[in-house]
């Protein structure tokens, strides 16, 4: 028979354990709070400090800086643009792609977007797919999307689909250089973006750096210059 005593000693060892699982979700919580994005779980390594100016004073940008505001996600904008029968969206996807990717692979890839997009898909099925896709061997990714974690960039490659619409006009950036601190999910189209507002204004970051066409070779924070006009 259990007694009193040994009763309390459970409920005792069952509150403690309550306490200690809610201490760790909490801080799970505080951590994602602080923006530790699970793509970018990589430290920052160099000693700069957002807000620094390097020795040509030209400011330095800690992480991504802020894309375009859209209300919708890449993939449901370019959902509401087939809707418009003035929208030729496979001719879209391949001025896009095109862009990036002229070889036989990147028809490939061209292919898996359009019926992806014209099937209604989900950003996150998009992603899924044309990952799943590349690491087959189906296509390579082309070298301008592909992020310091080995990823397609796919944001940037739904929303070059969405800027292709409203080509040639570029946005032209701003008037003062910047430095940027790489992430890993970083690509160049995604800084072309970000900074520019278009994802094929990425020659422009390329030429300014002592880099190739690809950011998987740098390293989480490196330093990239960003040109101005």
């Amino acid at each position: 028979m259990i007694t009193r005593q040994t009763q309390y000693g459970f409920i005792q060892q069952a509150l403690i354990a309550s306490i200690c699982l809610i201490a760790v979700f909490t801080g799970g919580f505080l951590i994602l709070d602080l923006g530790r994005d699970p793509y970018h779980n990589a430290p920052i390594t160099t000693g700069a400090i957002e807000g620094d100016t390097g020795a040509q004073g030209i400011p330095i940008v800690a992480g991504m800086v802020t894309a375009p505001k859209f209300s919708l996600t890449p993939a449901k904008m370019l959902h509401q643009m087939q809707k418009d029968p003035k929208v030729d969206m496979p001719a879209l996807v391949e001025y896009a792609v095109q862009s990036f990717d002229d070889t036989p692979k990147g028809l490939i890839l061209q292919s898996y977007l359009i019926w992806a997009i014209t099937a209604n898909k989900s950003d996150a099925y998009i992603d899924s797919l044309l990952n799943s896709a590349t690491a087959k061997g189906h296509f390579k990714t082309p070298e301008a999307l592909l992020t310091l974690s080995g990823r397609l960039d796919t944001p940037s490659l739904l929303s070059a689909v969405q800027f292709a619409q409203s080509r040639p006009n570029a946005v032209a950036g701003s008037e003062e250089s910047r430095k940027h601190l790489l992430r890993l999910s970083d690509s160049l189209a995604g800084l072309s973006l970000a900074y520019y507002g278009d994802p094929q204004e990425h020659m422009r970051i390329t030429k300014a750096n002592k880099i190739s066409h690809r950011l998987a070779e740098a390293s989480v924070g490196q330093v990239v210059k960003i040109p101005g006009r």
